[in-house]
């Protein structure tokens, strides 16, 4: 009896959770798709690769490589024609709890201050959603709350700047 209720209580737990999953990440992927188009070229978490085409998505993990590629932020964004950036509040949790978090993107003290100014000077948001399963990639806080996700298009005055500079 106690094996029985014990399978029964474990399928019902496992079903609950990978539906609750799929149903978080359709409305995640959903969320995004509003704003963004599958060709737009992006800066956002791994995670939203499944919607993207190949090639339109950079992976924030990149940016731990900036310094020794000799690109600032701003370089990054327009050498690779990046349109939007899809900001997870989870990059503000792990620049606030560093170093604890630098496991997931190398360590964002080098260029999180630069990113900062750039989204606020040289981007305007399009969106703000909330998702507490994949707006959060830490396992132990993800459902502790609503995280927010916010969608930034890049304004085209940036490629302008960056093409008057080369010439």
């Amino acid at each position: 009896m106690i094996i029985v209720l014990t399978v029964s209580l474990s399928l019902n737990t496992a079903f609950t959770l990978i539906e609750d999953s799929h149903y978080n990440y359709d409305d995640y992927l959903n969320q995004i798709a509003e704003v963004v188009d599958k060709d737009d070229r992006v800066l956002a978490n791994l995670n939203a690769d499944y919607y993207f085409k190949d090639g339109s998505l950079f992976d924030y993990r990149n940016l731990a490589y900036l310094e020794e590629s000799n690109l600032s932020f701003s370089d990054y964004i327009v050498k690779n024609k990046i349109e939007y950036i899809i900001y997870p509040e989870e990059m503000d949790f792990i620049y606030q709890t560093r170093p604890t978090w630098n496991i997931l993107y190398g360590n964002l003290y080098p260029y999180y201050s630069e990113m900062q100014k750039f989204i606020e000077n040289k981007s305007r948001l399009v969106k703000t959603f909330n998702n507490s399963t994949y707006a959060i990639r830490i396992v132990r806080e993800i459902d502790k709350k609503d995280w927010t996700v916010k969608i930034y298009k890049v304004n085209s005055q940036v490629y302008t700047e960056a093409a008057q500079k080369a010439d």
